[in-house]
């Protein structure tokens, strides 16, 4: 006999269906049509996906997310090490082997694979790469060129599911360490600098295009129209002089908490060094602690040796994980200890004292097992440091990622890029939190017009066949899904319904054996009542015959007493 009490009582007790983890992802987007498309597609299909979308859309977290409620095979790649410790996955210099120099199809040999690689590559199936804005052209190519020669196939990316995901308004890639020569040699055999410039995306790959346009960061609309005006070089003349109302000196500034954005890191880190030596008492400096595979210093999520003093401005790298601080907030170094920091930090216009320690990030790299026969994204180093940099100011490139309250935008008119402004604006939560040094030309405002063609030409190739069938498809997963949750209800009911009646099986179960139980006392009561009577009847039997024998003796002395009278 089972006991269904608990069963019964844990139906009961929930009103919710259980669901799979991409189920409450789906559950968590209700209102996010574009990150529930994406979402089906990528657990629903074998479709290749480029996930976009404008500064504070929540792609990061959306690709985390997806990482933890995705079922299939999947490997993790980003186009540096600085933001593969971020994601916790792998650069895809240190998988494939790339090389910084120029690849050139059919010209130069591919790197060379380990069997070990070969076989993770064969047992995926999906690559993710994150940030691809800042993936250069010809290492698209080569890992696509890599992956069909290894694994023995002509289709794109030898027809693994590509999620593709990152802002290509942004940060574009990275062409300063090149000569001039390479720089010839990119743009005479690629249309373009960007990803998508690699050959396979200007022939027969077919992927969707998704892009998010929920605004998480921004919440002032006539902010955001902004930010999109600039994202997109539409701005018009309102608009340009709403920006430059936001010119001002900076001793107009100095109380407020803000960091200065330039162009390039090393103009930065000159800014920070002048700062920290502009205040009084020593300076300590903090070496990380490294330990594993050796990254470039350049790769760290912050500085290998930080200098620090009481008073200085630091700003914080990463999220933490009890809400003392978001990736952004800029904090005062109120007390210095050997193992940790107290740092002075306003919240909600609320100044208070947190203890800061060492923070780790792993370095991760995926590694195939023999003994599963499978691969794993295991930790072979570690970097372990405060999670603080000098926070009086930071590069715009260094800034990705980052939100802040105030920021105060010094821009080089020398090193600019296509979409340097928009992402420097994009850095802060709201236009009154923003200050410039100088206002801004229209000259200043551009984005490179080979992404809008790009994205035009995807979205031009989706004739209405194929994204009628897609968004036939769509519905059909959708409705497949309402079906499914619909199941569970009656599952569920049914279930209620049996736990119930196994139940009233129970009861009834329990009253035959209470009867079954009683009808035995009883049997042995009537037994023993039976053997009393028993006992009783043989009593009596003994002294009926007791009695009978008294009367033959006494008839027998009376007759020997008249025998005795009479003679």
């Amino acid at each position: 006999m089972f006991s269904t009490d608990s069963t019964l009582s844990r139906l009961k007790s929930t009103n919710t269906l259980q669901k799979t983890a991409f189920e409450s992802l789906l559950d968590s987007y209700p209102d996010h049509q574009a990150a529930r498309t994406a979402l089906r597609l990528i657990e629903h299909s074998k479709a290749s996906v480029f996930l976009t979308g404008a500064a504070g859309c929540g792609k990061t977290h959306l690709a985390a997310q997806i990482r933890k409620s995705l079922q299939k095979k999947w490997l993790l790649f980003s186009p540096t090490a600085e933001i593969a410790l971020r994601i916790g996955g792998q650069s895809i210099f240190s998988f494939f082997g790339l090389a910084s120099s120029i690849y050139v199809p059919n010209q130069h040999a591919i790197p060379t694979l380990s069997a070990e690689k070969i076989k993770i590559l064969a047992h995926c199936e999906l690559i993710m790469i994150e940030q691809v804005g800042i993936l250069r052209c010809d290492h698209m190519q080569l890992i696509d060129v890599m992956l069909r020669h290894y694994l023995k196939s002509e289709r794109p990316f030898a027809g693994k599911q590509m999620i593709l995901m990152g802002d290509l308004y942004q940060i574009p890639p990275n062409l300063e360490q090149l000569d001039k020569k390479s720089i010839q040699l990119l743009q005479a055999h690629y249309s373009s600098r960007y990803f998508f410039g690699a050959s396979c995306f200007q022939q027969n790959f077919k992927f969707h295009l998704v892009e998010l346009k929920t605004n998480y960061r921004h919440q002032d609309e006539g902010f955001k129209d902004l930010l999109n005006a600039v994202r997109y070089n539409s701005i018009d003349e309102n608009q340009l002089t709403s920006l430059n109302a936001r010119c001002t000196q900076d001793h107009s500034i100095q109380k407020v908490d803000k960091i200065m954005l330039c162009s390039m890191p090393q103009t930065a880190e000159h800014i920070n060094q002048q700062k920290l030596d502009a205040l009084d008492g020593p300076q300590l400096n903090f070496k990380a602690a490294v330990a594993g595979i050796q990254l470039e210093k350049t790769q760290y999520p912050c500085d290998y040796i930080l200098g620090l003093k009481i008073g200085a401005q630091v700003v914080f790298v990463n999220k933490d994980s009890q809400s003392r601080w978001t990736k952004g907030s800029l904090g005062t170094v109120y007390n210095i200890y050997e193992n940790y920091l107290e740092i002075s930090i306003r919240q909600r216009k609320q100044e208070k004292t947190i203890k800061v320690e060492r923070f780790n990030w792993s370095v991760k790299e995926h590694q195939w097992d023999p003994k599963s026969n499978s691969y794993h994204l295991n930790t072979v180093g570690d970097f372990s440091q405060f999670p603080i940099r000098l926070g009086w100011s930071m590069s715009v490139q260094q800034a990705q990622g980052f939100s802040f309250d105030h920021i105060y935008i010094k821009l080089d008119r020398r090193n600019f890029a296509a979409g340097l402004t928009y992402a420097a604006l994009s850095r802060c939560k709201t236009l009154k939190g923003i200050y410039l040094k100088r206002p801004f030309l229209r000259e200043d405002i551009f984005s490179d017009k080979r992404i809008a063609r790009f994205i035009d030409s995807e979205n031009k190739k989706n004739h209405w066949s194929d994204q009628a069938y897609f968004w036939q498809q769509n519905t059909i997963i959708e409705a497949l899904e309402k079906a499914k949750l619909s199941e569970q209800a009656k599952q569920q009911d049914v279930g209620y319904k049996l736990s119930e009646q196994a139940q009233k099986i129970e009861w009834q179960a329990a009253d035959i054996q209470a009867a079954k139980q009683n009808l035995k006392n009883l049997e042995q009561k009537n037994a023993s009542l039976l053997n009393q009577q028993a006992m009783h009847e043989s009593t009596l039997n003994q002294s009926e015959k007791t009695k009978a024998a008294l009367q033959m003796l006494l008839v027998f002395l009376l007759l020997v007493i008249l025998s005795m009278f009479f003679s």
